[in-house]
């Protein structure tokens, strides 16, 4: 069956919500075979996400930069929203040595974005894998539709 990458990402972190649920012995089964025909992939789609050792360096100075400058709570941690770090003002401080730092690794981030781009290609790359396929009744009765949305691959044709 060919699946595009990113739909077997879709499919691999349904599969992770599933764990800790109990199900029927086939649906089980059928879950535990496809993860292992997923996993090969899956791994090597971790493998090019990983940055570069200077990207994770620049990552560094750039979080302690923000941290430094960003409002404090009561404690004098950094305050954040959604992984975004709060500025009720702009420090020019901050505003130079964030624009010195992008400067310094001009280079690092154009590889990242470079990276990140090659990335989103591959995602959209098919790739065929033998699905071990169910029939729709082994699935449980109760199954979330969006869990089945995900899964549709995984149901035998009739």
């Amino acid at each position: 069956m060919e699946l595009k990458k990113k739909k077997i990402i879709e499919i691999w972190n349904t599969l992770e919500n599933l764990k800790g649920s109990e199900y029927n012995r086939k649906f089980s089964y059928g879950i535990v075979r496809n993860k292992k025909i997923l996993r090969d992939e899956i791994e090597s789609l971790q493998e090019a996400q990983v940055p570069s050792d200077e990207y994770i360096s620049y990552e560094k100075q750039r979080i302690t930069l923000c941290e430094k400058y960003a409002d404090k709570d009561e404690n004098g941690n950094a305050i954040q929203f959604k992984k975004q770090y709060i500025f009720s003002i702009i420090q020019p401080e901050f505003k130079e040595a964030m624009e010195k730092l992008v400067q310094e690794n001009e280079k690092v981030l154009n590889d990242f974005r470079k990276k990140e781009k090659e990335f989103e290609d591959i995602l959209e790359e098919e790739v065929d894998l033998s699905i071990y396929q169910m029939d729709l009744d082994v699935f449980p009765e109760e199954i979330d539709p969006g869990i089945l949305e995900s899964l549709e691959v995984f149901i035998k044709e009739e």
